[in-house]
């Protein structure tokens, strides 16, 4: 039985000084993973802060970026074995799209709980458009009333945020975003601007399920998605 709580934040150390994880250049290499963790421990997921399309409309271009399905998963230990894992409709869909990583660990089993999480997460089925990001959202906050700049000036790294009132043109779960980065700027105006990653889960915009358990049963395996 392995329980995958925790992988996000695996995820979110890829590029980083991170000592469990020891792979550069991998796509897709983000902090967002780590709003995942942890969430065991509270009465749900933290409630996203709604922020209105009217809001980063009608002064700037939003450019969406869609992510790199990753369809392919190859997790080797650290002096040990190499564990790996595929989606093969997402593989013919989307091309062999490779996460490959050194997990240090005294568990063996984590480098296949993690070659399968990266692939239950971070594949996208045929029916299904890839997850999106923004590489930036600017919001103005000159003219806003305290309530409003209140909320906006909340958001920190790794917060989810919900934009209500898209455009149906947007493609599946574009409004459901985890910030990234924040810039601020002062000049004749005060603007906020962010960088955001697709919320992580099984399908565009929905968050979640986090657990996983593989029980070893006489007949096979049961996996269980909580």
């Amino acid at each position: 039985m392995f329980d995958v709580r925790g992988y996000g934040r695996y995820l979110g150390a890829i590029g980083t000084s991170s000592q469990m994880l020891a792979q550069p250049g991998i796509y897709p290499a983000d902090n967002a993973a780590p709003m995942v963790n942890d969430w065991f421990f509270q009465p749900g997921a933290p409630r996203p802060v709604e922020i209105p399309y009217a809001w980063l409309a009608g002064f700037q271009p939003l450019r969406i970026r869609p992510d790199k399905p990753l369809t392919t998963a190859a997790v080797t230990v650290s002096g040990g074995s190499t564990a790996t894992a595929q989606d093969s409709d997402s593989l013919t869909a989307y091309g062999d799209n490779e996460f490959s990583a050194t997990l240090t660990t005294a568990t063996i089993g984590d480098a296949d709980a993690l070659a399968r999480w990266v692939i239950a997460y971070y594949a996208t089925d045929p029916d299904d458009v890839p997850r999106a990001r923004f590489p930036s959202l600017l919001i103005r906050l000159t003219g806003r009333t305290q309530p409003e700049m209140h909320r906006i000036l909340s958001v920190s790294s790794g917060t989810r945020i919900s934009i209500s009132d898209a455009p149906p043109t947007w493609p599946e779960g574009a409004t459901e975003q985890v910030v990234e980065g924040i810039r601020h700027t002062l000049g004749e105006a005060r603007d906020v601007e962010w960088t955001t990653a697709p919320v992580i889960g099984t399908s565009p915009g929905v968050a979640g399920p986090w657990f996983r358990l593989d029980v070893s049963v006489s007949d096979g395996d049961d996996i269980a998605l909580f």
